[in-house]
């Protein structure tokens, strides 16, 4: 079976170009993609925290639905979300909410976005960071 990650990348690709609450790193994009050419920098504001989010793809199965060669392809969205330490937890909660209501109305044609899973923060270092892990089913043509 043969198949491309194509539908999925771009579609979440199109949904986080509507993101304005904070930069955005896609899959294998270097740091200097985001605006500034940096990773932001605590800011020290608990009105409005400095913050920042990276995703990629993890494929946990796949299979041949049918013999003309149509094919399920099962896996999950990870989101990473940065958010400076010592601000509280209600601007990372709010963000986890907003990013949940992105992916449950972006549902396309044979791509399914299902309710994501949400990992504790744990800190690293001046940053707390949050998985949010949003799981996906595609079904393919031939």
């Amino acid at each position: 079976m043969t198949t491309t990650y194509a539908t999925e990348r771009n579609t979440v690709g199109s949904l986080f170009a509507t993101w304005t609450d904070c930069p955005v790193l896609g899959p294998n994009e270097p740091d200097d993609q985001l605006p500034g050419g940096e990773l932001p920098k605590p800011a020290h504001d608990r009105t409005n925290p400095a913050r920042w989010i990276d995703y990629d793809f993890t494929y946990n199965f796949a299979e041949q639905q049918d013999m003309a060669g149509g094919a399920r392809i099962d896996g999950y969205v990870a989101v990473s979300i940065w958010m400076e330490a010592g601000v509280g937890d209600s601007k990372l909660r709010s963000m986890r909410e907003s990013l949940r209501t992105l992916f449950l109305a972006g549902d396309v044609t044979g791509l399914q976005f299902f309710e994501p899973i949400t990992e504790p923060p744990t800190l690293e270092g001046d940053w707390y960071v949050s998985l949010l892990l949003v799981p996906f089913t595609r079904f393919t043509d031939a």
